[in-house]
């Protein structure tokens, strides 16, 4: 990399990891993002790594590079990537080429956030180290500055990650499922199925689930019907959909070749993942779930599902243009939630299909919902959104911050 021209496209979190070890490497790095260079969150950060002048808007520059880094919240269909003719490449594709530890890398719409947490603590219970990072929130581009060796690299990947890779390889990749999701990226169903499948390019084993639309090489197992010679009275994660994460972890340690009886005694330790079905202790009349993190209809559907007895639903946020309309999943809903309370950009739009001012409660605001829960006496309150965030918080993290805070009462 040293001196090659390279250009980070995108600022945000896996961008300023790809900046550092660019500049660790001696790379000749330009930086791109959205609106006005002065006002970016994380300029003095940058400034560490690049000068003040090669910093850029994508709205001031026209690319002269050898190579892009792009963040995946940005399409490679963006205008500025137009007819150039230089290697696209995500920041995983970049860490990958400083990775020397095998790699086991897990995709899905739904789960694989849980999965990949529980198999990086399941790995360091076991005392093999474990470097757990991707789309979770920690960048690849990040290990190379670990100060100890990793003996498996756990990634979480995106269809958005996975749009951009050259040469990334896996020991490992598994497709947990796939359903709709993300229509404000893909046109078509089918190009987010073939984003998801290119993880499956020079992996050594693939492990796909009956809920993946695919027929093809690799090891395919049926959620339907689970065996594990694992006793689960020790794992208290909640819901049958935790169950079907566990068991594709088995099936990835059995292909790795490592002790299962020994993991099965790390099964009581396992403590789940913030704002994915978080069970948060309070005062609240109300038992309460933090799922902040779900965007779409199925993790919504699996959420309310697990849970017995009363629901009393949060649901919405900011519309994705395709794939929004609750009709479909409307009966499936009612069958397991006494009220929903909507919140967000798309509180309007659901309230008029579901058509029933008893049933769903326009709120607008995380607050304003919460304030109509507390008078329910009895049951379990669900923060299950659908929906992306960030029509009113920066992320599904601040997202699931905002609510936990709001619940304990604190400002």
């Amino acid at each position: 990399m040293k001196n090659r021209k390279v250009t980070i496209f995108g600022m945000g979190v896996s961008g300023l990891s790809a900046l550092r070890l660019l500049h660790r490497e001696g790379a000749d790095i330009t930086v791109i993002s959205q609106g006005k260079v002065d006002f970016w969150p994380n300029l003095e950060q940058i400034l560490k790594y690049v000068p003040r002048e090669k910093c850029y808007s994508q709205e001031e520059i026209k690319l002269d590079t050898e190579l892009v880094i792009l963040s995946p919240g940005i399409s490679k269909k963006h205008p500025l990537l137009k007819d150039i003719k230089v290697p696209i490449w995500s920041e995983i594709e970049l860490g990958f080429k400083y990775v020397d530890a095998p790699i086991i890398a897990i995709t899905g719409t739904n789960g694989k956030t849980t999965t990949v947490t529980l198999l990086g603590e399941i790995l360091n219970s076991m005392g093999h180290s474990a470097f757990v990072g991707g789309n979770i929130g920690i960048p690849l581009c990040d290990y190379p500055f670990w100060k100890k060796k990793a003996e498996y690299i756990v990634l979480e990947l995106s269809s958005f990650q996975l749009e951009a890779m050259e040469s990334f390889k896996s020991k490992v990749a598994a497709i947990l499922n796939i359903s709709q999701n993300h229509g404000e990226r893909y046109d078509h169903f089918k190009d987010y199925v073939s984003a998801k499948l290119n993880i499956t390019k020079n992996c050594e084993s693939f492990l796909y689930t009956n809920e993946v639309p695919y027929k093809g090489p690799g090891k395919r197992i049926d959620l339907s019907d689970i065996e594990m010679d694992w006793d689960l009275t020790n794992f208290k994660i909640p819901g049958k959909h935790n169950l079907k994460n566990l068991y594709v972890i088995y099936e990835i340690l059995n292909i790795l070749g490592l002790d299962l009886k020994k993991a099965e005694g790390t099964l009581s330790s396992l403590s789940g993942v913030p704002f994915r079905m978080q069970y948060l202790e309070s005062d609240f009349p109300l038992c309460v779930f933090n799922d902040a993190k779900s965007t779409n209809w199925d993790a919504t559907l699996t959420a309310i599902s697990s849970v017995e007895g009363d629901i009393y639903l949060i649901l919405g946020g900011q519309k994705r243009g395709k794939g929004d309309s609750i009709l479909p999943h409307l009966a499936e809903i009612k069958k397991h939630v006494n009220k929903v309370f909507l919140i967000g950009e798309t509180t309007d739009s659901l309230a008029r299909e579901i058509g029933d001012e008893a049933f769903a409660i326009s709120c607008y605001k995380l607050e304003t919902a919460i304030e109509e829960a507390h008078k329910e006496s009895n049951g379990t309150l669900i923060f299950s959104p659908a929906f992306p965030s960030f029509d009113q918080f920066k992320n599904y993290v601040e997202r699931g911050e905002a609510f936990s805070k709001l619940i304990m009462g604190e400002s």
